[in-house]
C-alpha cells in the first residue's frame, strides 16, 4: 500500500477532536439500572423516639410555666400606694399657702404638709411666729369631697419647746425648716389622716384654718406699728404696760378708748374681673370694689389678670382695705 493510501486509512481509524473524550464522560452517567430497587424506610422505633423526646420537651415548658405562676401566687404582695397631689390651700389673713398630698398607704390615709409665706416680704413675720409662737398656734386641714362636704381632717401644731410636753401624743406637730441664714423659711408636717377607704376615694380639694397671726400682728411682733388696743375681729387685743394696772381703790383702770372701727363684712375670695372705665374690681362671689386711687387701680387691673386670691376688712362706711400677697390697695365697696 502506497504512502498516500496509508495515511487514508489510519485518518478513518483515528478519533476526530474529542469525540471520543466526550462519549468516555457520557459513559460515566450511565449506571446499571436496577429493575428491582430496594428503598430504605425510616424504622418505627427512630419515629417513636421523635414522638417521645417531642412529648418531653413540651412537659418540661409546662412544668416551668406551672411553677413560675406559683411563685408568682405566692410571692407576697407589695403595698399599694395611691398619691394625690392636692394642691395648694391659702389663708390671706395670716399670709399663709399650704401645699398638700395625701396617700392610702396599707391600711391608713397619710399626708403630707408644708407651710409658707404667701409673700417673701413677709417671711421675717413669718419667722418670727415659727421659732418661737407666744400661744399654741395651730393650723386645722380639711378634706372635701366634690360637693363641699367634709371628710375628714387633722389639727397640726406649731412646735414650741415650752408647750411640747403638753401637747397630746395624737396631735400632729410642725418641723423647722430653716434657710441658710438660721431663719424659719418653711414648716412641715406628716402623719396620718383618720379617714376610711371610702372616703380617700372622695378626696377632691383641700382647705385650711388656722389662729396663726395675721399680718398686722406679726407687724406688731417685729416692731413694725404699734401694739394694737381697739378689739378687731379676727386679731387680738394687747395692752400696754401703762394701760394696765390697779388703782386706789384696788379697781383695775380701763384702757382709754380709741378710735375704733367696726368692720362690718370681712372674707376672701378671688378677683374675677376690672373695668377700668368704672375702675371696678368684682370677686367670683359679685362683690364689688371701687378703687379710687389711680395707682391702686393699676395693681387692681394686674390682680384680675392673675385672678388673685384677696382678702377684704370693710368698715360700717363699705370703706375697705383689700389685701393679696402682692400688697394692699383701698377701695369702696359698691353692693
Amino acid at each position: 500500500m502506497s504512502e498516500p493510501d496509508q495515511q487514508a486509512s489510519n485518518a478513518l481509524t483515528e478519533p476526530i477532536g474529542n469525540q471520543e473524550p466526550f462519549h468516555a464522560a457520557q459513559d460515566l452517567y450511565n449506571f446499571p439500572v436496577d429493575e428491582n430497587p430496594v428503598v430504605q424506610k425510616p424504622s418505627k422505633r427512630s419515629s417513636g423516639l421523635i414522638v417521645v423526646l417531642a412529648l418531653g420537651f413540651v412537659a418540661i415548658i409546662g412544668v416551668i410555666i406551672i411553677t413560675v405562676t406559683q411563685k408568682q401566687l405566692l410571692a407576697p404582695k407589695a403595698p399599694v400606694a395611691d398619691a394625690d397631689d392636692m394642691g395648694a390651700g391659702i389663708s390671706q389673713a395670716s399670709g399663709l399657702r399650704g401645699h398638700l398630698e395625701t396617700r392610702w398607704q396599707g391600711k391608713t390615709a397619710q399626708y403630707m404638709l408644708k407651710m409658707e409665706p404667701l409673700d417673701p416680704r413677709d417671711a421675717a413675720g413669718f419667722s418670727a411666729v415659727a421659732a418661737n409662737p407666744n400661744k399654741p398656734v395651730f393650723i386645722n386641714i380639711r378634706l372635701l369631697d366634690a360637693a363641699g362636704f367634709a371628710l375628714c381632717g387633722k389639727q397640726i401644731l406649731l412646735h414650741s419647746p415650752a408647750q411640747h410636753a403638753a401637747q397630746p401624743s395624737a396631735t400632729d406637730v410642725f418641723q423647722n425648716i430653716q434657710g441658710d441664714d438660721g431663719s424659719v423659711e418653711a414648716l412641715w408636717a406628716q402623719g396620718t389622716l383618720p379617714c376610711s377607704p371610702d372616703q380617700y376615694k372622695k378626696f377632691d380639694y383641700w382647705d385650711l384654718s388656722t389662729n396663726f397671726p395675721t399680718l398686722a400682728e406679726q407687724d406688731v411682733l417685729l416692731g413694725k406699728r404699734p401694739a394694737i388696743t381697739a378689739a378687731v375681729p379676727g386679731t387680738t387685743t394687747t395692752a400696754s404696760a401703762s394701760t394696765s394696772g390697779t388703782g386706789p381703790r384696788g379697781r383695775r383702770r380701763q384702757a382709754p378708748k380709741g378710735p375704733v372701727s367696726n368692720f362690718y363684712v370681712e372674707g376672701d375670695d378671688q378677683v374675677s374681673m376690672y373695668e377700668p372705665a368704672r375702675a371696678l374690681l368684682t370677686d367670683d362671689s359679685g362683690r364689688s370694689f371701687f378703687i379710687p386711687v389711680k395707682s391702686d387701680q393699676t395693681i387692681a387691673a394686674n390682680w384680675a389678670s392673675n385672678y388673685s386670691h384677696i382678702h377684704f376688712k370693710c368698715d360700717q362706711h363699705a370703706n375697705c382695705a383689700l389685701r393679696t400677697g402682692s400688697g394692699e390697695i383701698l377701695g369702696r365697696m359698691s353692693n
